[in-house]
């Protein structure tokens, strides 16, 4: 039995981001592993104390009498789905090593055999913080077998100020992967190296496993609805095809991403899934979603992400629907197609695609 120190984006406001999470986590741990969750002491894990919930409520109190009740609503909503998040990673996600940067360069990784990094856009360089790159291509690390799963960068192109850092950090992986085929061409362009390309880790698991921890939500659904989450921009267009499917299947639109619905905004990673798996239809412009409608085999219209800083980031979708067959999903005015059922050959290659991943993840550990 080994220990697995595992690093990837602790983002507790992102369903996407704590069900892959919950995903690796579990499928390494599946292999007879231990796993440990590595995160900086800034992202807020700590036990939500009674004192610190009701100053939560004093401050949101304050922006409704100061701003109005439009406000108050998204301020309450965006805290109810952090807490609920939260809570989600104290539940399942494992063993917190909580450090502070400093603490980081001074702690002793020595009783763990591999660390892996991923999956999620971890080599995006978000917040462009120092050492923030360095962290994901684990130079912390001391010992020799760094892994990579499904990491992606989330662009096509490297920013020169950038370059030499992901170089340096891809030389240091022992074990190169990605989830999207651009970002394995970008990794030999910049260093020579051949990634392996990898399914995202939600794909990884059965449905049973996602049926197992989902949980049904408190707010009102009609026995037929349609899951509307989109991040990015709602066109007009978008709008209209949204409707026309909400009006031919005569079904209620949940959306989840409306911070004024403070019940529909703020709900679980778990809630999420289950609000994936009964509803009708999914309309979404977002790729974790796009994966369980898939798995679920969800009536699905995919919309291209709009949005500054979006404008790369559809590659993802692209990967996964294309080899299904399902790039039809892909909203465009000539296309009707909602149907994400997959024939024998393509049920065969995502098989095959898991059986890939899944020992990639095992031969990386075991060196």
């Amino acid at each position: 039995m080994s220990n697995i120190l595992l690093i990837t984006i602790q983002n507790n406001s992102n369903f996407g981001n704590r069900l892959q999470n919950y995903a690796l986590q579990t499928i390494i741990e599946n292999m007879g592993n231990n796993v440990y969750n590595l995160t900086f002491s800034d992202v807020p894990l700590a036990s939500l104390k009674i004192t610190n919930i009701q100053k939560i409520k004093n401050v949101l109190k304050k922006i409704a009498v100061k701003c109005g009740i439009k406000e108050y609503k998204s301020s309450l909503a965006i805290w109810k789905r952090r807490h609920k998040c939260i809570c989600f990673s104290k539940n399942y996600i494992h063993n917190y090593i909580v450090l502070s940067q400093g603490e980081l360069k001074t702690y002793d990784f020595s009783r763990f055999d591999s660390a892996v990094t991923g999956s999620d856009q971890v080599w995006h360089n978000w917040k462009r913080i120092e050492n923030e790159l360095s962290y994901y291509y684990l130079d912390f690390f001391p010992k020799d077998n760094k892994v990579a799963y499904a990491p992606s960068f989330g662009f096509d192109t490297i920013p020169k100020e950038d370059l030499e850092m992901h170089y340096k950090g891809l030389m240091g992986i022992k074990h190169l992967s990605c989830r999207e085929q651009d970002g394995c061409d970008l990794i030999h362009k910049i260093t020579g190296r051949y990634a392996e390309k990898v399914l995202d880790p939600t794909l990884l698991l059965p449905q049973d496993e996602w049926v197992r921890i989902e949980k049904q939500p408190t707010l009102y659904v009609k026995e037929k609805y349609l899951l509307l989450y989109m991040l990015g921009d709602v066109s007009a267009e978008y709008q209209s095809e949204i409707s026309k499917i909400s009006q031919k299947y005569n079904l209620q639109i949940i959306d989840i991403n409306e911070k004024r619905d403070i019940d529909a905004y703020g709900i679980s990673p778990n809630e999420f899934i289950w609000l994936i798996h009964h509803a009708d239809t999914v309309c979404t412009d977002s790729f974790h979603a796009c994966v369980f409608s898939i798995l679920f085999e969800k009536k699905l219209r995919i919309f291209k992400r709009i949005g500054k800083g979006f404008e790369h980031m559809f590659s993802r979708i692209n990967n996964l629907v294309v080899p299904l067959g399902l790039e039809k999903l892909i909203f465009s005015n000539s296309e009707d197609c909602l149907s994400t059922t997959l024939c024998a050959d393509e049920k065969a290659y995502l098989e095959e695609q898991r059986r890939k991943s899944v020992e990639y993840i095992g031969k990386s550990l075991a060196e």
